[in-house]
């Protein structure tokens, strides 16, 4: 006689019948009207020279692990940021590649460049929202770059990959308007059902063209929205330290002597930025600088026994405009922009113009900016 086993049929049956914890989870949430947003937006990564293994041609696999270093890398600083909402819940980030190029003869810092269209999943309650595409920007613009590559890329590439313990990267984010949102456990981006189209790569696209350092009045900041206006806040914090003055007795600054310097650092970092970001860029592909605002002294110091002995901590906030297909600017790129215009510029046109300032035509100067 065949023997009928009652209870491993049963618990299949019941396996069949009663719902998983996921999705009884993921029903008591479209229940509580929650939405899912898909948020697009594009990365474009930068590999410099140098690598272990420098000289090789980068595979597909190469590519696919510098995508999935990307991912994960979004991920830890999406679920960091937005830990904190309890209405509002990072999901997931998806990446797939765009394009890739080799930069090397056009970009000398860099050999190889990957543009990536992402996706950022969130999910939200009636009381909370996802972030637009613009605050998604926010998320991860300062960052250490030795650690996305020690702890992001390495693990992800091969150890005979092109990409392996790379001397220098860099990361631009890349603004996406969003289409539409959602609801109700399904979402829509911009295009190509919310994956969004390779962005141009940020960063400058010519030579820098000669530009008088006079400044132009600051604009003020646009008061709508992010979704209409899209402005984005980085800030700038940058310790200068000037040597002994060349012709005058060392001596301790005045107020005035201090006031002025602040004022001629923020003037030649003005000059910079819009000679870079409104002036050489005609191909339009990056942010428009607006202004450099809310300018405070962190520090200032003097001893007159250092080689340098004035020092002087300035922080203050670069206002950009970023519009669809422009990326917010990350550190390295506006920090380059300083290190290629140089610091004669700064000496000549701003410093010196100040006849009898103990800082005017000083033996050294020498600027580092801070995180």
């Amino acid at each position: 006689m065949k023997r009928i086993h009652v209870f491993p049929l049963l618990a299949i049956l019941a396996l069949l019948v009663l719902p998983t914890q996921a999705a009884t989870h993921l029903r008591e949430r479209r229940i509580q009207g929650y939405t899912i947003t898909l948020v697009p937006f594009g990365v474009t990564v930068k590999i410099g020279k140098g690598s272990a293994n420098s000289g090789r041609q980068p595979t597909s696999t190469d590519y696919d692990g510098v995508n999935e270093a990307v991912m994960t890398w979004f991920d830890d600083n999406s679920n960091a940021q937005y830990s904190a909402d309890p209405a509002t819940n990072f999901l997931a980030t998806q990446c797939s590649i765009g394009s890739t190029n080799d930069v090397s003869t056009t970009d000398p810092s860099y050999e190889h460049e990957v543009s990536l269209s992402c996706e950022a999943k969130f999910e939200h309650d009636p009381s909370g929202s996802s972030p637009s595409a613009l605050e998604l920007m926010q998320t991860a613009t300062t960052y250490s770059i030795g650690n996305f590559i020690a702890n992001y890329l390495n693990p992800a590439v091969a150890a005979d990959s092109a990409f392996q313990s790379a001397r220098r990267a860099s990361l631009g984010m890349v603004y996406m308007s969003s289409s539409g949102a959602g609801s109700n456990g399904s979402g829509n981006g911009g295009g190509n059902n919310g994956v969004g189209t390779p962005m141009p790569t940020p960063g400058p696209t010519s030579a820098p063209v000669p530009m008088p350092p006079t400044l132009p009045l600051p604009v003020p900041m646009p008061t709508s929205s992010p979704d209409t206006e899209p402005i984005v806040h980085e800030p700038i914090i940058i310790k200068w330290t000037l040597g002994k003055p060349n012709g005058i007795d060392l001596r301790e600054p005045t107020e005035t002597e201090w006031d002025d310097l602040v004022t001629d650092t923020q003037n030649y970092i003005h000059f910079v930025f819009n000679k870079t970001y409104n002036v050489v860029d005609v191909d339009g592909l990056l942010p428009e600088f607006v202004s450099l605002e809310n300018t405070t002294v962190v520090s200032k110091n003097y001893d007159d026994s250092a080689a340098r002995p004035y020092e002087v901590v300035v922080d203050s906030m670069a206002v950009f405009k970023v519009t669809e297909g422009t990326a917010r600017p990350p550190m390295f790129q506006w920090v380059y922009a300083i290190h290629i215009e140089g610091l004669s510029t700064f000496r000549n046109d701003f410093l010196n113009q100040r006849t009898g300032s103990i800082f005017e035509n000083p033996t050294s100067l020498q600027w580092r900016a801070l995180e």
